[in-house]
């Protein structure tokens, strides 16, 4: 061992945010997104679970007015 060495590492940890972006693809919006992503027909929520979503997910223009964000 090296003077001053020491066996023992602590851990580090890293938070990354996640991402959400959207395109338009034809008559649908498509989201690409990390993390869960929510929903909500109100921008101040409350945001559930968008059930059975993946990323990219692709929803109709024609729906109802709808806010989307993701969280870890």
């Amino acid at each position: 061992a090296h003077p001053g060495a020491s066996d023992t590492f602590g851990s580090v940890t890293f938070s990354v945010a996640p991402t959400v972006s959207l395109v338009l693809a034809g008559a649908n919006v498509a989201i690409t997104y990390t993390g869960t992503l929510v929903s909500s027909t109100n921008v101040a929520g409350p945001y559930n679970p968008v059930m059975g979503a993946s990323s990219p997910y692709s929803t109709p223009t024609t729906n109802a007015q709808m806010f989307y964000r993701t969280h870890q």
